[in-house]
């Protein structure tokens, strides 16, 4: 039953497709299409964030970056997202408003911080629908996907020596994803069939993170995610003749694995500038495969570039003075296999700005993505993205006693 309903996924794929909607048409695959972004200001900086400096802004996936003043920290951020869909019969686009993560973190003494954060792992979202005849009667297919996996964070963040800070996390992964593939015969509603499969994860892992940095000169930061293996709770429902024929729901024998994730990141300051660069790698070719997407997963790597200029700011200056800009680029490979066994790339241009409030003790950050994803010819499928995100991270002195803030 599995293995029909994910050659149903690929031979939609290389069909003529009379209408589609998708956030996504790529993530039919796998578990999803892979999320990178950190939080709102790492997502206008080219997806960097582990070795840049910031005491405001809250990692959603890297406790060693939870640093600065003893205070109470809470951040979140969102993002809207358009995306133009050019396959071999035409294109469409879809818009979608998605929570990117939420984050918590509070001090627990002399440089320490306990914190939470919740944040997607993949997403998953495409729906087509493929006209098509037989000899007595039209049909039309209905093929879609919704949902993702998603990953917690409970870490803690710790000094280790002067400038150097060390994070430690477990990672609850959680979430559900929903496929369903129906064909309808023009006028003979009885004849329907199809079938839908809904899995409900539920896993842990582990998190390990570390970050070295020299201010006004340089960062290093290193962030590793350990592998984890998944349980799957799946219902199965089987359509014949516009009747549920089949209905069940149980845990699936064989778990599910997320890979390695290893990412290593620098930084460099130019004056009031600082550059820097990040590399992520994730080892899906050494997970162990669900038996129905055997040979289909393969080792995925991230390649990021970033800026950012933080003008000197005094009293009386003008607005944009105390603002920071930032502009970055990242080529993201996806690491599920196409049809031929291509595998489709990411590439997008990135650019944002941070918006201080509150005595400079909080921000606003506001990021703009424009992307490229896949090939007409090799995948079938091609994608254009822009992107705008949203973060707030706020700081408040909940937990500091009265005589200390004076």
């Amino acid at each position: 039953m599995k293995t029909s309903a994910y050659l149903t996924i690929i031979t939609l794929l290389t069909m003529s497709v009379g209408s589609a909607h998708c956030e996504s048409a790529l993530s039919a695959l796998g578990y999803g299409l892979p999320t990178v972004g950190t939080n709102a200001s790492a997502n206008g900086m080219g997806m960097i964030s582990l070795a840049i400096p910031d005491t405001l802004g809250l990692s959603y996936t890297c406790p060693a970056a939870w640093s600065g003043g003893e205070t109470t920290r809470f951040g979140f951020s969102g993002a809207f997202t358009s995306v133009s869909l050019e396959d071999m019969s035409g294109s469409d686009a879809n818009d979608q408003a998605v929570l990117n993560g939420v984050a918590f973190v509070v001090p627990i003494g002399k440089g320490r911080f306990l914190g939470m954060a919740i944040s997607p792992y993949t997403r998953m979202d495409y729906k087509w629908t493929v006209n098509d005849s037989v000899d007595w009667a039209a049909t039309t297919v209905l093929q879609q996907g919704t949902g993702g996996l998603s990953q917690g964070l409970v870490g803690i963040s710790m000094p280790v020596i002067n400038s150097m800070r060390l994070g430690l996390a477990v990672r609850p992964l959680f979430g559900k994803v929903d496929r369903h593939w129906r064909e309808n015969y023009s006028g003979v509603d009885a004849n329907s069939s199809g079938i839908s499969l809904s899995d409900r994860f539920h896993g842990a892992g582990w998190g390990l993170s570390w970050q070295w940095q020299n201010p006004g000169f340089w960062g290093i930061g290193l962030s590793i995610l350990g592998p984890a293996s998944i349980g799957v709770e799946r219902q199965t429902v089987v359509l014949a003749e516009g009747l549920a024929v089949y209905d069940e729901k149980d845990d699936l024998d064989e778990k599910y694995e997320l890979p390695w994730d290893v990412t290593i990141g620098a930084s460099q300051w130019l004056g009031r500038h600082i550059a820097a660069f990040e590399i992520q790698y994730q080892a899906w070719d050494n997970v162990k495969k669900p038996e129905n997407l055997a040979d289909r997963f393969t080792d995925a790597f991230r390649a990021s570039l970033g800026w950012q200029w933080s003008p000197e700011y005094r009293p009386f200056d003008s607005f944009w003075k105390s603002l920071t800009y930032r502009s970055g680029i990242y080529i993201q490979d996806n690491y599920t296999l196409g049809i031929d066994g291509h595998q489709a790339r990411r590439i997008a241009w990135t650019c944002g700005l941070s918006l201080p409030y509150f005595g400079e003790r909080s921000r606003i950050d506001l990021a703009l993505e424009i992307g490229w994803m896949g090939d007409k010819e090799r995948d079938g499928i091609a994608e254009r993205t822009i992107g705008f995100s949203v973060g707030f991270n706020h700081s408040e002195e909940w937990f500091i006693g009265r005589k200390e803030r004076k």
